[in-house]
């Protein structure tokens, strides 16, 4: 987990965290071309709170993930922070490690900004 301040953040994180890893996104970046393909193609989670039954999708997709031993990183903000102070984090990011029995890690930068 890790506080979202720009596009930038993603890089780092893919630079330093040094393990493969799956992105928990909105769905509706999706649309953007070629990085929407490109997320697809890598089996990246789309977030899709459009109703009960989707975010339970959802969240079963992410689950299953966790236990084939991959990890997951989530802005638990769900956008950028464009003011650099931190937004209201959404549940789900929380929940998903904790109701499967995993640790959460979150990064450095939202241990100072908290």
């Amino acid at each position: 987990m890790a506080n979202h301040q720009g596009a930038f953040d993603i890089f780092l994180i893919y630079g330093f965290l040094g393990r493969n890893f799956k992105w928990m996104m909105k769905k509706g970046l999706r649309r953007i071309p070629l990085v929407g393909a490109a997320c697809a193609a890598a089996h990246h989670i789309f977030v899709d709170r459009s109703g009960p039954s989707k975010i339970k999708a959802t969240y079963d997709n992410a689950r299953n993930i966790l236990k084939e031993g991959m990890s997951v990183v989530v802005f638990p903000e769900g956008a950028r922070t464009f003011s650099g102070h931190m937004g209201v984090f959404f549940r789900g990011a929380f929940m998903l490690p904790t109701n499967c029995n995993y640790p959460s890690c979150p990064s450095p930068s939202m241990a100072v900004s908290m």
